[in-house]
Parts: C-alpha cells; sequence; structure tokens
C-alpha cells in the first residue's frame, strides 16, 4: 500500500527525534588528546584522562595581554620560557587530574606549580569559587616541584592528597584548614635525599586528620657540596591538627627503614 506524503513527512520526523543527540552526554569513549576545555564542556571529564593526555591550550577568552591560557578545564600561566603554573580549574568542577605538561602553540611546557591561593576556598558555598573540590590528582603531574602559599587553604571537601615524589616545596597555609583526613607523601624510592620542604602551617588546623604515610626522609634542602642549609622545614607546619591521635606509617617495609621514616617524621613535625 502506498503512504500519503504526509505519512512520510511524519516517519521521518520520528526517525529524527529518535535519533542519538550529538555530544550530549558523557560515554566511556577516551578523551581525544587535542579537545580544549572550550568544546563540548563537561564537569569533571579531564579527571579520567591517561597519563600522556597534554592539554591544548588557548588565550583566555581569546584575549593575549592578560597572560593566561585555558585549556583541560584549567587556566595556567607562563613562569619560565619552559613551565607553567595551575592558576584555577573552572569553577563547574570538583574534581580535576593535573596533567605533566601542556601545549601553547607549537611548544610543550612542563606543569610545575600549583599557584599561590589557585584553589583558595573551593568549600562550594557560594563566594564565587563555584563547586567545593573533593578530588586532586596530581599522579601524573611528574614536573611539579611546587604547591604555593594557600593554594588548598579552606578547601572543606578535599579529604585525602598524595604528594608526589617530584615536589619539593609545599607552601604556607598550603592546605590549612581544608577536610583532609589522609596525607601520603612520596618518593621514588627509599634512598632518596632529594627534600621535601613544608612551611609554616601548610597542614595546621586540620580537625578531621587521621592518618600520614610518610616516605620521605629528608625534610630540609641541603647543598651537598658545601653543607649549606637552603630551606628547611617548620615544626609548625601540622600545628592544630590532631596530633595525638593522627597515625603515622609508611609504605616501606624493611626494618630499620621503616622505623627511621615514621621517626624521623615525628621528630621534625613534634609529634
Amino acid at each position: 500500500m502506498k503512504r500519503s506524503i504526509k505519512a512520510i513527512v511524519a516517519a521521518a520526523g520520528a526517525a529524527v527525534m529518535c535519533a542519538a543527540p550529538a555530544l550530549t552526554s558523557v560515554t566511556s569513549t577516551p578523551v581525544v588528546n587535542s579537545i580544549s576545555a572550550s568544546a563540548n564542556y563537561y564537569p569533571n571529564l579531564y579527571e579520567t584522562f591517561d597519563d600522556d593526555f597534554t592539554p591544548v591550550l588557548s588565550y583566555y577568552n581569546g584575549v593575549s595581554d592578560t597572560g593566561v591560557y585555558s585549556g583541560g578545564h584549567a587556566d595556567y600561566r607562563k613562569i619560565s620560557n619552559n613551565a607553567v603554573e595551575v592558576i584555577k580549574i573552572d569553577v563547574a568542577d570538583s574534581r580535576i587530574k593535573i596533567p605533566a605538561q601542556v601545549k601553547i602553540g607549537n611548544k610543550l611546557y612542563n606543569v610545575e606549580k600549583i599557584a599561590d591561593r589557585a584553589f583558595q576556598n573551593k568549600n562550594g558555598t557560594r563566594n564565587g569559587m563555584g563547586a567545593a573540590l573533593t578530588k586532586i590528582d596530581l599522579s601524573a603531574a611528574k614536573y611539579l616541584t611546587t604547591i604555593g602559599d594557600e593554594a588548598f587553604q579552606g578547601c572543606t571537601g578535599l579529604t585525602s592528597i598524595t604528594i608526589p615524589a617530584s615536589v619539593e616545596t609545599i607552601g604556607t597555609k598550603a592546605f590549612q584548614a581544608s577536610g583532609l583526613q589522609g596525607i601520603r607523601l612520596e618518593r621514588a624510592s627509599a634512598y632518596s635525599l632529594r627534600p621535601l620542604v613544608i612551611k609554616d602551617s601548610a597542614f595546621a588546623d586540620l580537625a578531621n586528620l587521621s592518618y600520614i604515610t610518610n616516605n620521605v626522609t629528608c625534610f630540609t634542602d641541603i647543598d651537598r657540596s658545601n653543607g649549606h642549609i637552603n630551606a628547611t622545614s617548620n615544626s609548625n607546619a601540622f600545628n592544630n591538627s590532631n596530633k595525638d591521635t593522627v597515625t603515622i606509617g609508611t609504605s616501606y617495609r624493611v626494618i630499620g627503614f621503616r622505623e627511621q621514616f615514621i621517626d624521623n617524621f615525628k621528630e621534625v613535625f613534634d609529634f
């Protein structure tokens, strides 16, 4: 039986209505490495990228004289000819993974720093910082050396952090009054003498802190050639943070090493 023109048009319209809409929902499809944050925005999507992901940056809002570049749901600023710092993430994001490098034009830049006050008070209280920060993954950030002053201060939704082996400085009040319950400090091996300098009140006022896993042996930056002390950790770094009930451990299991990691940490930070 022949269908009327009206019926054919109706059927075609139904087919269009039932077709899967393009790019309207998050799927398990891997993230394409060249995608930028301005295209097809999904909150928190970039927390799942693999360790080789390199965000491609463009000028913030297309304005070159700001010195700020955007991509991968974060904003960056150049701090040298080869490095950038993370200065903030998009307000809608609550979870983010920091990459090892970003691409500006045809050049790669190492992500070496989380800027001072980059995530300060990102706690979801309608203070202009947007969604509360609940997770930051630094596992891919192999060039990260510095976490800036007050970088995560007041992030009450952040409950755990792993500081990667590359980090050498954690700034003043970097995680003060955050929601941290667990902290893990990493080094490449038990024999590493790479220092980690933790500054004054970096982990102060952590009411819910319950455990620290310490795999760092050296908390003082010493010039090995002449013995000069360049910088040292502050004993008040964990001030007013439940010291009496915090469990301090290490992932190293060799007898002697285990006790050294725990006892050294307690002595340096007055636990």
